[in-house]
C-alpha cells in the first residue's frame, strides 16, 4: 500500500497505520475472514464469491477461496484462482484488493466504464475483470473452451452437473446451447439433434478450466498503479476532508 499510495505518503497528505489503533479516522480498511456463503456462490465444491471486497472491506475468505472445477462434486479437480501453496499470489490478491478499496474510500467512486471509478485496464488498481475486453462470465466464456467426449452412461444432465451448469444460475439447457470456440453450439454437434439422445464418442464444447484459470491470473495478478488523474482525485478528496462511508469509531 505505501508503493501505490507513495504520491500521497510522500507529500505528506497521507499517512497509513497499520496497527489498527486510529481508530477515529474517517478512512478505516477492515480485513473480513468470513463469507455469506449462499447456493447461488457456492456449488458443492465449487466457489465463487461475487464480491471480493466493498469500500473499505476486503474478503480475504472470498480471494482465497475463489476456484474453478471440472468437476464441481470432484474436490481433486478443483484449482482456486489465487493459488494458497504460492504465498505471494494470496498475498498480491489481497494488496491489490486493498489498494482498490482504498481508493474507493479516497473518492474514486465515479467516472470510468461504469461510472464508479472502475477501470477497465488490468494494469490499475481500479480495475474490475467483468470490464475487461475479452470478459465474459463462465456460461458465456466462449473463447476458453475444450471438447469433451461423450462416454457410456452420459447424459446432458449428468454433464452439466459436473461442470457447474445446474440450478439457480443454469441447467442442462445451457450446455445443450453453449458455443464453442468455433462459434458452433452443442445442439449442433449431436448428430440425432435431440438433447434426449447422445452417443458415446460425440463430442460437445464444455468450458476450458485452466485457460479460464490462466485468464483470470493475467488479469488479476499482473503489475498495477494508480495513473495521474486518480492520484489526482484522491489529492482533492483528502484535502477536502470528505468521505464516501460513515466510519463509527
Amino acid at each position: 500500500m505505501e508503493t501505490a499510495f507513495a504520491a500521497l505518503i510522500g507529500s505528506n497528505e497521507l499517512r497509513i497505520d497499520f496497527t489498527g489503533s486510529t481508530r477515529d479516522s474517517p478512512y478505516q480498511l477492515s480485513f473480513q475472514t468470513g463469507y455469506a456463503w449462499t447456493p447461488v456462490n457456492r456449488d458443492r465444491n465449487w466457489y465463487r464469491p461475487g464480491i471480493a471486497g466493498v469500500t473499505g472491506q476486503v474478503n480475504i475468505e472470498a480471494l482465497r477461496r475463489r476456484n474453478f472445477c471440472r468437476d464441481v462434486g470432484d474436490q481433486q479437480t478443483c484449482e482456486p484462482v489465487v493459488r494458497g501453496e504460492l504465498a505471494h499470489e494470496l498475498g498480491q490478491s489481497i494488496a491489490y484488493t486493498a489498494n482498490h478499496e482504498a481508493g474507493h474510500l479516497f473518492g474514486l467512486v465515479s467516472g470510468g466504464p461504469d461510472g464508479s471509478g472502475h477501470s477497465s485496464d488490468p494494469r490499475n488498481y481500479m480495475f474490475v475483470n467483468s470490464l475487461h475486453a475479452e470478459y465474459a462470465p463462465y456460461l458465456l466464456d466462449h473463447r476458453r473452451t475444450t471438447k469433451y467426449r461423450i462416454r457410456q452412461g452420459d447424459n446432458l444432465s449428468r454433464i452439466a452437473q459436473r461442470i457447474g451448469f445446474c440450478p439457480p444460475l443454469a441447467t442442462w439447457t445451457t450446455l445443450y446451447d453453449f458455443k464453442g470456440q468455433d462459434g458452433r453450439r452443442n445442439r449442433d454437434l449431436l448428430r440425432s439433434r435431440d438433447p434426449n439422445l447422445i452417443y458415446p464418442g460425440e463430442e460437445i464444447w464444455i468450458p476450458d478450466i485452466p485457460a479460464r484459470l490462466a485468464y483470470m491470473r493475467s488479469l488479476e495478478l499482473c503489475d498495477k498503479q494508480f495513473n495521474s488523474l486518480q492520484i489526482a482525485t484522491m489529492r482533492s478528496f483528502l484535502a477536502s476532508g470528505r468521505t464516501v462511508v460513515e466510519i463509527n469509531p
